[in-house]
């Protein structure tokens, strides 16, 4: 913890990080062997909270900054640009895992556009500790999709929101 002089009040630590992840593809998506790397129990709201992509077949070059004025807030912005791995890669999304006839969360889409560049998105989240047992969130996510989106979504922006309130029994 860091103490305001100028104030005598308590502040917890805040941070500033960059990264580039990069997940690796099919070096032939056409031999009839998957070879992907695929994360067994998918879930993208750890990295990126809007769950477009996968960390499969795909590179991820991010900055965020998390400001924590006090305790118990926590104020995150982030901003990413998310690529194919490689141009004859699939694009896989995921949402965390479910069960359905034909995957498991994960829904891989062919690229039409022979490019590599998917989308470039913007996450700002707000989190707040109410108590012992409760805490609440809001966030907004906002992406426009490049060449790979628009050759499959022709009007290739997203918003994703959401509030929720969290309840330890």
């Amino acid at each position: 913890m860091a103490t305001t002089p100028e104030r005598g009040r308590t502040r917890a630590a805040s941070g500033f990080r960059a990264g580039y992840d990069v997940y690796s593809g099919d070096g032939n998506p056409t031999d009839n062997k998957h070879q992907t790397f695929a994360p067994l129990l998918n879930t993208p709201r750890i990295y990126a909270r809007t769950p477009f992509f996968a960390e499969a077949n795909s590179r991820d070059l991010f900055v965020q900054a998390i400001v924590r004025p006090d305790k118990k807030t926590t104020l995150r912005a982030d901003l990413h640009r998310v690529t194919l791995d490689k141009a004859a890669d699939r694009w896989y999304a995921a949402g965390g895992p479910f069960l359905s006839a034909r995957s498991f969360g994960l829904i891989g889409r062919t690229n039409p556009s022979g490019g590599t560049a998917l989308a470039d998105m913007i996450d700002v989240s707000a989190d707040r500790v109410l108590d012992k047992r409760t805490s609440a969130s809001v966030y907004v996510g906002h992406l426009l999709g490049n060449t790979v989106v628009k050759g499959i979504y022709p009007d290739s922006k997203g918003f994703f929101a959401y509030g929720e309130i969290n309840y330890k029994l």
